[in-house]
This record gives C-alpha cells, structure tokens and sequence, in this order.
C-alpha cells in the first residue's frame, strides 16, 4: 500500500494578478490530482484564501490547514506561510488527546516552536565547527496525519522553506549568528537546526504505540550537488541517520526582461535548447531517518508539471507559462510503500 508525500513551492501563492504573475489554481489543482498526491505540503502560501481555492478546484473529498509562523522584528513577506493539503478518501488528521479535558481530538498542523532548549547550546556543523543557532527565521510547519485504515500508522511531515538569505534584522540582534558567514552558511546551520534539533525532537516522540514515519519536506534552497556534506554525508542523529534525497532541478530560469534588454532576452531564448534547459537549481528535497523507515520502500522524483501542465508548444513559452500561472519551482514527491502485512499487524 503506497502514499505519496508532495512538496511544492508555489512562488508567494495568493490571488495578486500583474503582468509578472496570474494563478492558475485549476492548473495548481490538476498537479495533485494528475499526480495523485496524497498529501501536498506547500511553501511560501502568502494568503489562506488562495489554498482555499485550490482545494475548491480539487472538491469536496480535500482539506487544508494553513498558518504563517511569528517572528519579532520580521515582516510577513519574510515569514510567508506554509499549508498541507490532503486527501480525506485516504488520509486524515492524527488523533491526539486534549490536557485540559482528557477529550481525542484532531492534531490540527501548527507551527512548530518547541525547540527553544536548542538556543545557546553548542552544536557541530558539518565542517566540525562549534558553533551557536538562533532561531530559523522561519519556523517549520508540522503536521501529523494518518492513512485510512491504518489506526497504529502516521506520517509525521515537517514541512520547511529554508531562509534564501541573510536577515539583516536577524544578524544585527543576535548575536549568535556572526559565527555565520555568507548566505550558503547560513542556509547549512538552518538545515542543522532542522535535522539535529527539530527532526530529532519529534522522530524520537512516541505517541500510544503507533508506526510513524516522520519527513522533513521542502525548499531548502540548497543544492545537493552543490554541497556535498548534503549529498553525500549522511547525519548521524541520536539513534538514527539522517539522508536528504531528490536530486534533479526543481527551480527554473528567471528569464532576462525584454523591456530592458531585448538582446539579453533573445540570448536567453537561444539557449533553451531542452526542457532540462528551463531548470536551474536543485533546492527541493526531503529528508528521513533511515533505521526509522525499515522495512518500508521508498521512491521520490521531481514531478515533470512543466513538461505536462503547460499547454505552450515552444520549451521557452513552457517555461514562461509555469512561471507566470503556477511557479518557479516544480514539486517533487517521496512514496512510502508499507508492507502489505502492516494492516493485518498494525489494526
């Protein structure tokens, strides 16, 4: 029995139409459809009310939750928001029970905050540095949810958009992070926070006896090729190893301006001889805790919505079309193949 984990930067999705950017939320709905996505984790979800068109073009079987982290000092740009989107013929929240009543309700997705025992302890980056985090400058959105019937299985998603660059406001007010230098240093230290504290924390939280499977899903604006401490060493964690995978371009090409600089923008065109020539970073990944998915197949790929949901003929009107109507990124997928035993064991 497989499920298929999506994550999708949708480039500030909200419903602002200019000459840049029109959203096409059928297009943005026939992706996880098409694709048949169990459930979509999607960063930079600018406005709450565009996801809810998303899921108004997918129907009645679909839910979303959505939240923008908090942040003292950063704008809402720079917090942007997070959302999952799910389908309720196979997938629904995870059960949790309420302190103040003892009641089973939904483990509603929230931001998560709850590693605040990191800040000030020395950790190791991936260079043997030690080294001081302040917080990420945005907070990971956490969800917990659970197949149909599978009671004892959940899949706990850490869904994440790693900070582009460096907050000014953020260096100038703590001091930890002038230990940091440059813009790929700062992105790493973020993606140790995430592995060692956060992923850490929530892999190693049993709760009544159930299977869970935990993913950190999103934009690390990382490249594994790029970095190879990502691609090719894996993170040794508490009681378990940390691997990061999906390693095809994910981002596209931002094609010059003809306005300022038509000769520029004909170059451009010249060279985009393939679809693979649209692409120009892989920053989409996912990341899990080998020991903890035993037994268990996993695959993951970058989903081709450029190749298959742009009606464009030309790869260069392809790659203006996606841009413009759904994203600068491509989303990518990771299948969890449960055993076809666990039913019978786990119900």
């Amino acid at each position: 029995m497989s499920y298929r984990i999506g994550s999708f930067n949708l480039f500030k999705l909200n419903f602002e139409a200019d000459k840049e950017k029109k959203k096409d939320f059928e297009k943005i709905a026939n992706i996880i459809r098409d694709n048949h996505i169990d459930i979509l984790a999607i960063q930079e979800a600018f406005a709450r009310d565009a996801v809810e068109q998303i899921v108004k073009c997918l129907g009645s079987y679909y839910k979303f939750s959505w939240e923008q982290p908090k942040r003292k000092g950063a704008s809402s740009q720079q917090l942007e928001g997070y959302a999952f989107i799910w389908d309720t013929r196979r997938i629904r929240l995870a059960k949790k029970k309420e302190k103040r009543t003892n009641r089973i309700i939904d483990a509603n997705p929230q931001i998560f905050t709850g590693y605040n025992a990191s800040i000030g302890k020395s950790i190791k980056n991936e260079f043997g540095q030690i080294i001081k985090h302040p917080r990420l400058a945005r907070d990971p959105y956490y969800g917990r949810f659970a197949p149909i019937g599978l009671p004892r299985v959940e899949f706990r998603i850490i869904n994440t958009h790693i900070v582009f660059s460096k907050n000014k406001e953020i260096d100038e007010k703590e001091t930890e992070s002038n230990l940091q230098k440059g813009d790929i240093h700062y992105r790493r230290n973020e993606f140790q926070m995430l592995a060692k504290s956060i992923y850490n924390k929530i892999a190693n939280s049993p709760q009544d006896n159930k299977v869970f499977y935990t993913v950190i899903a999103g934009d690390y604006n990382l490249c594994l090729y790029e970095q190879p401490t990502l691609m090719h060493n894996e993170i040794k964690l508490e009681n378990m190893t940390l691997v990061t995978v999906q390693h095809k371009k994910t981002s596209l090409k931002t094609p010059p301006s003809a306005e300022n600089n038509p000769k520029k923008l004909q170059d451009f065109k010249e060279k985009i001889k393939t679809l693979e020539d649209c692409y120009a970073h892989n920053y989409d990944h996912f990341s899990y805790a080998k020991e903890k998915f035993e037994g268990v197949n996993v695959s993951y790929d970058r989903i081709e919505s450029l190749k298959n949901h742009t009606k464009a003929a030309e790869h260069f009107d392809k790659l203006q079309e996606h841009r413009k109507t759904i994203s600068d990124h491509v989303p990518i997928y990771f299948d969890i193949e449960l055993n076809p035993n666990t039913r019978m064991i786990l119900s």
